[in-house]
């Protein structure tokens, strides 16, 4: 609901980034925070799809599928993920938050290349309905 209401993640990152270095939550806590966060900006491309031509709507929809793609895609491996990101940034939390953020992104889109083509073709079906 944050990112609904922020229409971005950035302050989202940036409070988690606070709760993570002052020890409130873990890093494994802020993983799915970070992949919703995702999610909810996807809020701002839908609301503005619909005063949008049809290539509008096919780009607000391929957001959303990417997002939640990579939420479900993530969400089994958010420990190894969590352990990853100590790996590569170990005793700087402020950074091991930032990189969760830019890797999901990251992995997401390159998770999604094989499926493009498919994944296009459902888009074109829903839209042009």
């Amino acid at each position: 609901m944050t990112a609904l209401i922020l229409q971005s993640s950035n302050v989202g990152i940036a409070t988690l980034q606070v709760l993570v270095s002052s020890q409130l939550i873990t890093l494994p806590q802020a993983l799915p925070i970070i992949y919703g966060l995702n999610i909810g900006t996807c809020s701002e491309a839908i609301i503005l799809s619909f005063a949008s031509n049809k290539e509008g709507k096919k780009i607000a929809l391929f957001n959303i599928f990417l997002n939640i793609g990579g939420t479900i895609l993530f969400l089994p491996f958010t420990n190894f993920f969590a352990e990853f990101l100590k790996l590569i940034s170990p005793h700087n939390p402020l950074r091991q938050v930032a990189n969760a953020h830019t890797f999901f992104n990251l992995f997401s889109a390159l998770l999604i290349i094989p499926f493009l083509k498919q994944l296009f073709v459902l888009i074109d079906k829903l839209v042009n309905k």
